[in-house]
């Protein structure tokens, strides 16, 4: 799940391991060289240019041999009715004749398809340990061998439960704005891309929040159900709090674990801000805004609050938090919505008697569980990529983009230029044109600040 990113031999050795680890699985690749890595793939890729060719050849003697059934089918018709004769019997001997070509030419493939299975098995047995050549030969044991379709090479699939599950735990510590939705979403896609469903695999995420915005936690949620449409069973650990926006977050789980003393709920939608108002007047300051369309301001903190403005944030609250009632029972359909969307926030078994967790335990004790099931447990992390080293020492704001893709060209030639593209994005402007903000969304909050 580590993507290389510092040059492109290192990315070239890091996709080759991952395209070994695919295709034979993990045990293994740790502990062969690249060159070895490489051997491999190298005599992978030829077992599967002629294990295509091969299997099309089967395949097609398969439909000749099916059509041949057919044609006999119907010459037992017609002899069981009023046409019989020579003409009948000429034809039963031609197609016996083809029948037995064709079952002689299916033999002949199979016998060299396996050959050829059996020379790649080999190839990779001699370039693993003792110990690891037992274990590889134990698995083939269990095991159905396939060529799929040519494009996953050798992959092995084991008889149901012969191989161990993996569970991928991530972590979310949320801040206000669900800053680490970034990270999310990256792991989400890595665990989605590496997962085996028919393994059984599945996730955990031990999750701590108290909320923050809604779009924030909108698309960290959104993030959340992508595993659960990928048929991944997702199950969420909360240590500490799993308030407003973390609940939304949580009761996406499949299964919902909470600590003893943990703090759910909050199921409500706030917005609040200072208003400066009445002290600008009194100052001799006012400030003036130029909108256009009835509703584009109401509260802001510089002009005078009306009732008709303290109606429509009202109603936009009361949509919001319609949305987030309506998610949650979308979710969780056992949970008395309408009970606990009052705002209020539970301690653990408080909660677990209203039904917002399903149990209390900590997340040492389900990894542990995990483990005595005999999963295998991975911890998923995403970090920035690295930015090339020439790009680190040029300066990123005073130097413009084509004196630095001049000194690129300079240092590295034409071919290694872009190198240096990967700067800070503070090198190029963000807009070329003035724009009012609207800090609509990020005034309003699925927690109390």
């Amino acid at each position: 799940l580590t993507k290389a990113t510092v040059n492109a031999r290192e990315a070239q050795r890091e996709r080759r391991r991952r395209m070994f680890s695919k295709r034979y699985g993990g045990m293994f690749v740790s502990k062969l060289s690249d060159s070895q890595i490489a051997k491999l793939l190298k005599a992978d890729a030829q077992f599967r240019k002629a294990g295509t060719q091969m299997q099309n050849e089967i395949n097609k003697v398969s439909r000749q041999l099916r059509g041949i059934a057919a044609e006999q089918g119907s010459l037992m018709a017609k002899k069981n009715g009023e046409e019989s004769g020579m003409r009948a019997m000429m034809k039963a001997m031609q197609l016996r004749k083809q029948k037995s070509s064709l079952v002689e030419k299916q033999a002949m493939l199979l016998e060299k398809y396996n050959d050829a299975e059996q020379n790649l098995i080999s190839t990779l047995s001699a370039e693993l340990e003792e110990e690891d050549r037992k274990s590889l030969g134990e698995m083939l044991k269990k095991a159905q061998i396939t060529l799929q379709d040519g494009v996953e090479g050798l992959s092995v699939t084991e008889e149901i439960g012969a191989m161990k599950p993996h569970v991928f735990v991530m972590s979310f510590p949320g801040d206000v704005t669900a800053s680490q939705v970034k990270g999310l979403r990256e792991e989400v896609t890595a665990v989605i891309r590496s997962a085996n469903q028919t393994r059984g695999d599945e996730v955990l995420l031990v999750l701590n929040t108290g909320g923050g915005t809604v779009t924030g936690y909108g698309l960290a949620a959104a993030q959340l159900i992508r595993i659960k449409e990928a048929g991944l069973n997702l199950t969420i650990c909360v240590e500490q709090v799993a308030a407003s926006g973390g609940y939304m977050m949580a009761c996406c789980a499949d299964r919902l674990i909470a600590s003893p003393f943990a703090v759910l709920g909050s199921i409500g939608v706030v917005t609040q801000q200072p208003n400066v108002y009445e002290r600008l007047n009194r100052e001799g300051v006012e400030f003036l805004t130029v909108t256009a369309g009835k509703y584009k301001r109401t509260l802001t903190p510089f002009k005078k609050p009306t009732d008709e403005d303290f109606a429509k944030t009202k109603e936009d609250l009361e949509a919001i938090w319609t949305l987030f009632k309506d998610f949650v029972k979308n979710q969780r359909p056992t949970l008395d919505v309408g009970l606990v969307a009052t705002g209020e926030t539970w301690f653990g078994q408080d909660a677990l008697e209203r039904n917002l967790v399903d149990e209390l335990k900590t997340t040492d004790d389900v990894l542990l569980e995990k483990l005595d099931q005999g999963a295998e447990i991975f911890t998923v992390k995403y970090s920035d990529p690295v930015a090339s080293p020439i790009a680190q020492l040029l300066p990123s704001g005073s130097v413009d983009l084509s004196l630095r893709q001049l000194i690129g060209r300079w240092l590295l030639g034409d071919r290694f230029a872009s190198l240096i593209d990967a700067t800070d994005s503070a090198a190029r402007p963000r807009y070329q044109e003035k724009m009012l903000i609207d800090r609509t969304a990020q005034e309003t909050w699925f927690m109390d600040k």
